[in-house]
């Protein structure tokens, strides 16, 4: 995911934070789906990938929305690698482990069976692409993994 254009939204965007707050409320769908996880024999999950805000601590309102794999939660906090180039945030870096609070998750996918679940905020930014990226951007992961939602 780490050749994902990058998207500029205002901490304003009433359909951007609507997106947010519906993946926040959906979490433990996230959750439950790792925990079945853990105790299949076969794995049944294609990725399990959570987007979350990271910041620089002396601007906490301006920051950046990124991919985080290899996801574990305990608790109230998520830990997991960092699977993007950081373009406005200093002191992180692709590969680097994360941690963070569970208020930070901006969006979550699970994939099973080529098909994903989750995804609120792309079908917001799905909605904004022209059509001509928007096609191109549904051949590859994340969005090709909501295809099947078509676009908004």
């Amino acid at each position: 995911m780490d050749d994902d254009p990058i998207y500029t939204l205002s901490g304003g965007d009433s359909a951007m934070n609507a997106a947010i707050k519906k993946a926040q409320d959906t979490f433990p769908e996230f959750v439950r789906e790792l925990e079945l996880e853990s105790r299949r024999i076969v794995p049944g999950l294609e990725a399990a990938i959570v987007k979350a805000f990271f910041f620089e601590p002396a601007t906490p309102e301006k920051g950046e929305h990124m991919f985080v794999d290899e996801v574990r939660v305990e608790g109230d906090m998520v830990y997991g690698v960092l699977s993007g180039t950081p373009q406005t945030v200093t002191g992180l870096s692709e590969g680097q482990k994360v941690s963070f609070p569970v208020s930070r998750v901006s969006d979550w996918f699970v994939v099973i069976a080529g098909r994903g679940q989750g995804g609120h905020t792309l079908d917001v930014i799905a909605k904004r692409m022209p059509k001509a990226a928007y096609l191109e951007a549904s051949k590859h992961p994340p969005f090709a993994w909501f295809a099947w939602r078509k676009k908004p």
